[in-house]
């Protein structure tokens, strides 16, 4: 960390030389002492780039590197044992740099409001922590003095692992073989509206402009003591922010660090756990990812510090660097955009230029070399959504953390059991307990399920049935796992009502017992209204083209973890069974379509028991027949011409329709549509109707024409409607499908002054 404060600084350094290079790129570089500063300008970006490419970001995170926590059995008083108070949890204090912006908060002289909100909105982003991630992985190795190898942030991003998308209990290895278990993480993804709403606009440059963050992203269990509020687990602290702030700088106003608190208690479990933080800022801010490219303003700015840039200026450098060293390849925006490149393609593409230069041009290499990096960072802050990339917008650090599980020759018998248990009411009920410490053949172990209104005093209602979670699992004196399994299935409530149970445990040891009793709810696994919602969604969205979308709420609700169910999902032209998909939830990005070639689609949703693996169904298979959807009619821009007098020709204009999805893989490509019409009512005093209605279609686009014949009233005036109704049927052109057909009434005004006879008499 002894190099890191000159490193804190580097993003002000490259964003005040980018500037002065864009004023001299500007001028006009035929003069030949502006050339010459150009090139002055040039090399300090390049020197500036150097301590770039040095900087790893890590020093963005601080905190302490490895701690040990001894953990008592239960049961056990250690301070007995050992002669002393043992803490098993510990708290600690996460600090994350981040820009310091208060200088640049005030609203600067002549600068309009609007602007300032928009400036002072990307403030507020660099002085805060976007995202922080809080991973905790456990390593059952016994080396009392040395944390087992992990793998690195290079090596993470290599293997593609997301660990905001892992299941708790997945295995990663590293390169030389060392196996770590993922059990948990809670994500951190900061409000930016919200935070943006909280900043005293009349006094920002005094205001500590604190983040708001949305409900963490929880992955596996707890991992904190029980009496902290799992809200409290991980989060931002103002209180320690301030304290950062008042102990490391000089002016009261500035704030380079944000404090995050983190409770942390493991498991009686020995081994090692690794406490990763990863966390992303935004010390440089490009160009927001969902923006359109070809729609970027030219006065769009980007961010290097609290130092703003405009992309013209910013293209201008690129374009001259792009003209003066493209005889090494330099690689496109295009590849940093298109789906077959992307960043780590890019990023290669910039090594293989580099390559090329210093083959090409070994002396000069050093000046060249960092030229074509500006170049790539240049191209990353044009490109929407790629600033996230730099490393410096991002730091992980971890800790490093030994639990010892001391085992004194004496301890009273315990057994330990989720406090609560969810299940449904078909199939076997099924869960996992513990117990110490284990003495073959002297354990007793007993287990009853009452009804929670008469309480475990009461009758009970089904017993349990035990069986050894591994029977290799017998080192004497240590804890020992079991599952557990009723006799006999329970019912849950009337109406579709949970029903709540006790399940009574005991462990009897030596003449002495340890009892624990947990509260098991059991759903209806059925539910007929929420069947009958779900029914009717799928039936509503079976139409070709369309994709099966839907959030399914089980009878559980939300007590059941969401990874323990899943939903099949098959058409009958499906070449074969898709299998099951974690969850209850389809989006769009599931890409469950329903193509033309398929006449019919199922959909099956289950809860699986994670001890038996057994199937429930909450949803049971449903088949339904894919339908051809129906085009939609628009009326509202409609305009009405009047022709004639005993025979009055009507023409609405402005009529148009949209055409029907037709599932096929040109998205393009849509249902062939028929329009026709039919006059419903004639309220035109004096005239009636003369055949059928005429339609004309262009496109998307139709009129209609109709006559009347009749005669005006004595002073020549023609007033009154006539009730049209249109029909629209879509035909399917890959399988001949034909939609229901979708009408539409249109009342249309027919009025005209004709001349009569007596005006032409008068005249």
């Amino acid at each position: 960390m002894s190099n890191s404060a000159g490193k804190v600084y580097f993003v002000l350094y490259l964003a005040v030389v980018l500037e002065l290079l864009i004023i001299i790129v500007e001028r006009d570089e035929a003069e030949e002492h502006l050339h010459k500063k150009q090139k002055e300008a040039m090399k300090i970006v390049e020197s500036i780039l150097s301590q770039l490419q040095a900087g790893g970001g890590t020093e963005g995170i601080n905190t302490r590197p490895q701690d040990e926590i001894t953990i008592p059995p239960a049961g056990v008083n250690l301070k007995e044992v050992i002669g002393a108070d043992v803490k098993s949890n510990r708290r600690y204090i996460i600090e994350v740099g981040v820009t310091d912006v208060a200088v640049s908060a005030k609203q600067k002289e002549n600068e309009e409001n609007k602007e300032y909100l928009q400036r002072l909105n990307k403030l507020v982003k660099l002085a805060n922590v976007e995202e922080i991630e809080y991973q905790i992985f456990f390593s059952d190795n016994q080396d009392p003095d040395t944390s087992p190898e992990f793998p690195n942030d290079k090596y993470i991003k290599g293997q593609g692992w997301d660990f905001s998308e892992m299941k708790a209990g997945e295995k990663i290895f590293t390169e030389g073989g060392e196996k770590w278990e993922f059990v948990g993480l809670r994500k951190l993804k900061m409000d930016s509206d919200k935070s943006f709403e909280n900043v005293s606009k009349e006094n920002a440059d005094h205001d500590p402009m604190h983040p708001t963050y949305n409900k963490p992203l929880v992955i596996g269990g707890n991992y904190a003591p029980r009496e902290i509020d799992e809200d409290s687990i991980f989060v931002y602290s103002v209180e320690e922010t301030m304290k950062a702030r008042a102990g490391t700088t000089g002016d009261e106003e500035s704030l380079l660090k944000r404090a995050f608190v983190l409770e942390f208690e493991p498991p009686a479990k020995s081994g090692w756990y690794k406490l990763r933080i990863y966390s992303r800022t935004n010390r440089i801010l490009g160009l927001r990812a969902e923006a359109n490219i070809e729609e970027i303003s030219h006065d769009a700015t980007v961010n290097i510090g609290t130092v703003q840039l405009k992309v013209y200026e910013l293209d201008k450098v690129r374009a001259k660097l792009e003209i003066e060293f493209d005889h090494f390849k330099l690689p496109s925006q295009q590849l940093l955009m298109s789906e077959d490149g992307g960043t780590e393609k890019f990023d290669e593409a910039i090594e293989a230029s580099l390559l090329l230069a210093k083959e090409e041009d070994e002396e000069n290499f050093l000046s060249i070399a960092n030229s074509i990096q500006l170049y790539g960072y240049i191209v990353r802050l044009l490109t929407p959504g790629k600033s996230v990339y730099f490393p410096q917008n991002s730091s992980s650090i971890v800790y490093d953390i030994r639990v010892l599980t001391p085992k004194p020759p004496i301890a009273d018998p315990i057994i330990a059991v989720n406090s609560e248990m969810h299940h449904f009411d078909e199939g076997d009920v099924n869960f996992r307990f513990s117990i110490a410490p284990y003495r073959e053949g002297q354990n007793t172990l007993k287990g009853e399920v009452f009804n929670e209104v008469e309480g475990v005093s009461g009758q009970p209602v089904a017993n349990v049935i035990f069986t050894s979670v591994d029977e290799t699992q017998t080192i004497s004196g240590g804890s020992k796992d079991y599952y557990g399994k009723l006799d006999r299935q329970l019912m849950a409530g009337e109406n579709g009502i949970p029903r709540r149970y006790l399940v009574k445990l005991s462990h009897k040891l030596m003449n002495k017992q340890d009892d624990s009793i947990a509260v098991l709810t059991i759903y209806p696994a059925l539910i007929e209204k929420g069947v009958k919602k779900m029914h009717n969604k799928l039936k509503a969205l079976a139409r070709y083209g369309n994709n099966l979308m839907f959030n399914f709420i089980p009878p559980s609700g939300r007590n059941i973890l969401p990874e323990q169910f899943g939903y099949y999902f098959r058409t009958d032209a499906d070449a074969q069974d898709r299998g099951l998909t974690p969850g209850f939830t389809a989006e769009r990005k599931d890409n469950l379509v329903f193509f033309a070639d398929a006449k019919t689609a199922s959909l099956r949703i289950v809860w699986t028991d994670p001890i038996s693996g057994n199937e429930v169904d909450v949803f049971p298979e449903e088949t339904v027949d894919i339908k051809q959807g129906s085009p939609k009619i628009q009326t509202g821009r409609n305009q009405v011409d009047v022709a004639g007098d005993e025979r009055l020709k009507v023409l609405v204009s402005g009529l148009g329709f949209t055409r029907a999805k037709i599932g096929g893989s040109d998205e393009s490509q849509k249902s062939d549509v028929v329009i026709t019409a039919e006059i419903e009512k004639v309220n035109v005093k004096g005239y009636k109707k003369a055949g059928k209605p005429k339609v004309q279609v262009n496109g998307e686009n139709f009129k209609l024409s109709f006559d009347l014949v009749g005669e005006p009233d004595e002073d020549g005036r023609i007033r009154g409607t006539v009730k049209i109704k249109i029909t629209a049927v879509a035909t399917n052109p890959l399988n001949g499908t034909v939609s229901k057909p979708i009408s539409k009434s249109i009342t249309v005004p027919v009025r005209k002054q004709v001349e009569t006879e007596e005006e032409f008499w008068d005249e």
